[in-house]
Formats: C-alpha cells, structure tokens, sequence
C-alpha cells in the first residue's frame, strides 16, 4: 500500500469522525490480497453503543467514496474499546480521570509493579492514581507498560 493511499484512508477516517462526533482512539491499516482491511477503534463521551458503531462505519465507507476508493478494495471494521479499555496517551489517562485503571510497571512504585486504582489527575509527564489502599501515587508515563481501565 502507498503512504498516499494510506493518508488518503486517514483522512476520510478523520472526517467522517468530524461529521459524526466521534473519537477515533486507534487506526490499524491491513493490506491484504482482495481488500485492505481498515480496523477502527472509536468512542464517544459517555460510551458508544453498537448501533453508533454501524452508524459510523457508513460515514467512514461515504468518506472513502468520496475520496475514490471502490468500496471493494477496502473493508471497514468499527468497534467500541470496551470495558476494559487501553489507556495509551496524555489525552486517554485524561479522558480516564475519575475512572477505575489497573497500571502494569517497568519499575516498582510504592514497592508494586501491577498499581490498581482510580485515576485522581494526568499531565503532560504523568498521572497519579489512588491505590487500593487509599495512597497517592505519582506514576511517570514512561514507566507504564500497560494500562487499561478496570471494571469496578
């Protein structure tokens, strides 16, 4: 695929995002032999439902037309994160604030590697998080391994 027609896809993802007030959290671009597969990963406040999901998907494929692509060299997938949902960015630990997280670390805080616990506040170098046992904690992003929200 050539980085024209994959800005091309970005750009009509973005779009219809803007048309459709929706938060796109992540874009996979698959080639493959018949059709590139284009996986979205999208939001909304307050959750996105299936129905938003479809609803979106036919924005993305009116985009894609609009852009020139033949609908049957390109496949759209749209789903919601989930309960448990990634946290990667400044924005999306922002987004998360208030919200219950489950942090896995490179190096120990407070004497833990795994940090479960409601995000109190993120910036621009890190978060802090109210552990299980009621402890602030500063966690730099650049120790994050892997985070994601956890189901209270």
């Amino acid at each position: 695929m050539t980085v024209v027609k994959e800005s091309k896809i970005k750009e009509a993802v973005e779009k219809a995002a803007e048309t459709e007030k929706v938060q796109v959290l992540n874009v996979e671009i698959s080639p493959r032999p018949g059709a590139t597969v284009v996986r979205l990963i999208v939001d909304q406040p307050g959750g996105i439902n299936i129905q938003e999901c479809a609803r979106f998907n036919r924005a993305v494929n009116r985009s894609l037309e609009e852009q020139g692509f033949d609908l049957f060299e390109v496949s759209v997938e749209v789903a919601s994160p989930g309960l448990d949902r990634k946290l990667k960015t400044e924005a999306d630990f922002k987004w998360a604030t208030g919200r219950l997280g489950k942090l896995v670390l490179r190096e120990p805080v407070g004497g833990n590697n795994v940090i479960r616990g409601r995000i109190v506040m993120a910036d621009s170098t890190g978060l802090e998080i109210e552990s299980a046992e009621d402890r602030a904690l500063r966690i730099d992003y650049k120790n994050i391994v892997k985070a994601n929200l956890e189901i209270g």
